[in-house]
């Protein structure tokens, strides 16, 4: 797995919480990971959870815990790599990218080791970047 780069804690946002982290990640990847294989993905949902639920945010009314969540490629220079370009045959399980990761636990890790006040960041996985963010 890539290096983690964590955004930059803010003033005045609204909370972040642990169990709606664990329930926006399992939203998003059972809809957006789960048995899909590809080579350049480009997924973003905004997602509002709680303790015990997530379901997709299109609101602009500042919450708590509203995330925008992402699957995309990874920047030009690493897709010139043979394994992450499209006609190398390599496919890609977005929710499995490398061994002993799956988006889920990608995604909570992420928001477990950034130490920015729950704000959220990106890690690399494979040919992919996985990125939880809080949205407001």
């Amino acid at each position: 797995m890539g290096s983690l780069s964590c955004v930059d804690s803010k003033k005045d946002v609204k909370p972040s919480h642990h169990e709606a982290v664990d329930q926006a990640a399992r939203f998003f990847c059972e809809g957006n990971a789960k048995g899909i294989s590809q080579n350049y993905p480009d997924v973003h949902k905004t997602i509002v959870a709680t303790e015990s639920s997530a379901e997709e945010y299109s609101g602009t009314e500042s919450k708590d815990d509203v995330y925008d969540i992402a699957i995309t490629p990874v920047d030009q220079e690493q897709l010139a790599q043979d394994t992450c370009l499209a006609n190398s045959g390599v496919t890609m399980e977005l929710d499995q990218p490398i061994p002993d990761y799956n988006c889920e636990g990608i995604l909570t890790r992420i928001w477990q080791d950034c130490n920015n006040n729950g704000r959220g960041g990106n890690i690399t996985a494979g040919c992919f970047v996985y990125s939880i963010t809080t949205k407001y």
